[in-house]
């Protein structure tokens, strides 16, 4: 999805508010600090952070009453981590809680392989990190202290660095002195399996291999919450209620039923699939902006539709040497997102796709798809579902069934979202939307290589291309099929 300069700027904005807000909070040693200015107090959290910390001597509170938890605190609402109490983040309880712990295999430091099930009948502490990660860094030393506490029992402490190089990793390691083992998860292929949104992120799995629990973020109590829990795993108690396990679980199937039924598959058989065209692995067409150059409907002469900013798009017909600016009629904070000329009865439209976002939550809350006349007045709009996270979409208008009036296709890209066991965990949705924003077909394609889609020009009517992970694929749209399920 692309992001706007407002978007960034409040992004920002709020980064630091935080921050001040923080270090105006840390503890001090009297009132003479507390009238210390805000870039001393920051200055000296810094001066915190580089401090050498090992397991063997505790690093001594910096004079401003700074401490290292406080700094992770502080830290963690930079990376979007409210680095307060657990179990804020508990409230709605993790899927991997009572499941048997998903097998992954990595490598260590030292380039060697390691299974999580080689841990079978030990208790496994699993935290999952990264050296840019403030509250990860002010966890470690509690992981340390742990590893070294409960090293005459069946327990292992294994961080899993989340997305960074071998090397980066190691100088790390070897500047603070941590010993624990250290896996490597370069692609965070095995932060995916353990649904990792946040990190650090710390697992708790028993003897048998199941999930007994999950943190997420840094609290100053949580050197003596684990030991208290991994204690527990030792004296083979069960750390979670089962009853609110299986009410989360309810829940989430609801949630499922829910989310799915949005992006339901509808005529997907109408979206026919001409050819694959194989092309280099790892293919990404993310953000790819449609050709704006097309014919004007009767005289057919070349012009072209650009994105002009403030809400306004640019007609250009260069043969005329005539240029025209119009002002599409968007709400306050709804950002154009792709624009595109359409025809619609032989007259000239213009498709967008936008975006709403939520100055309160910072965060894109709907996407619709408009269509407006060549005054700039709204003829129609359709709502686009807006599930999990993070999704992104692109849009194209083409005429797929050669009547002469456009299609409107968006390829939407959803990623770890629970649409029930027989979907794919990460899928994009095509939807196909007529000239009166009616919903023609919908169709899954499963797969992970981005919302690209391109218009090419086929046997009398447009069809469109998509990228797949290793290939790119030919679709068409087919009134006969469309035609036989009605009758």
């Amino acid at each position: 999805m692309k992001r706007d300069p407002l978007s960034d700027c409040l992004r920002r904005g709020a980064v630091l508010i935080l921050f001040a807000a923080s270090v105006a909070a840390l503890p001090t040693d009297g009132a003479a600090r507390a009238e210390e200015t805000d870039a001393q107090a920051k200055a000296e959290a810094d001066e915190a952070e580089t401090n050498d910390q090992t397991a063997e001597e505790k690093p001594a509170e910096p004079e401003s009453g700074v401490t290292l938890e406080a700094l992770g605190t502080v830290l963690g609402k930079f990376v979007g981590i409210n680095a307060g109490d657990f179990d804020s983040y508990e409230e709605e309880l993790s899927p991997l809680l009572g499941e048997p712990a998903p097998e992954i295999e990595l490598s260590d430091t030292d380039e060697q392989p390691w299974k999580l099930s080689d841990e079978q009948g030990r208790v496994v502490v699993l935290d999952f990190w990264a050296t840019w990660c403030g509250p990860c860094v002010a966890a470690m030393p509690k992981l340390q202290t742990l590893s070294e506490e409960f090293a005459d029992n069946p327990v292992t402490v294994v961080g899993v660095n989340q997305g960074e190089d071998l090397e980066e990793v190691k100088e790390f390691l070897e500047e603070k002195g941590y010993t624990y083992p250290q896996m490597l998860d370069p692609d965070s292929e095995a932060g995916d399996q353990f649904e990792v949104s946040g990190i650090p992120q710390i697992v708790l799995i028993d003897a048998g291999g199941i999930v007994q629990s999950v943190h997420v973020g840094f609290s100053p109590d949580l050197e003596a919450t684990l030991s208290e829990q991994i204690t527990a795993l030792l004296n083979g108690d069960q750390l979670y209620d089962e009853e609110e396990v299986a009410e989360a679980r309810e829940k989430r199937a609801e949630a499922t039923r829910e989310a799915r039924q949005q992006v339901a598959e509808h005529h997907p058989e109408r979206l026919v699939e001409l050819s694959r065209t194989e092309v280099e692995d790892g293919l990404y067409f993310e953000g790819v902006q449609p050709n704006p150059w097309f014919s004007l409907p009767v005289t057919g002469e070349r012009a072209a539709v650009l994105d002009a900013g403030n809400d306004r798009v640019l007609l250009l017909v260069p043969v005329k040497q005539a240029a025209k600016t119009v002002e599409l009629p968007l709400d306050d904070m709804t950002y154009l997102q792709v624009v595109s000329a359409a025809v619609v009865e032989q007259k000239l439209h213009f498709a967008a796709l936008t975006y709403v976002y939520d100055q309160s939550t910072y965060e894109y809350t709907q996407a619709k798809i408009y269509l407006f006349d060549q005054q700039g007045e709204e003829v129609w709009s359709a709502e686009v579902p807006m599930l999990g996270e993070y999704q992104s979409s692109e849009m194209a208008v083409a005429d797929l069934d050669g009547d002469g009036n456009s299609e409107i296709a968006m390829l939407v890209e959803y990623e770890d979202i629970d649409f029930g066991a027989d979907a794919p965990n990460k899928f994009r949705v095509l939807t196909l939307l007529d000239d009166d924003g009616q919903l023609v077909c919908r169709r899954w394609i499963e797969g992970h290589a981005g919302t690209g889609i391109l218009t090419a020009q086929g046997n009398g009517r447009d069809e469109l291309l998509i990228a797949e992970e290793d290939s790119l694929l030919r679709i068409g749209y087919d009134p006969a099929a469309a035609a036989a399920e009605l009758e």
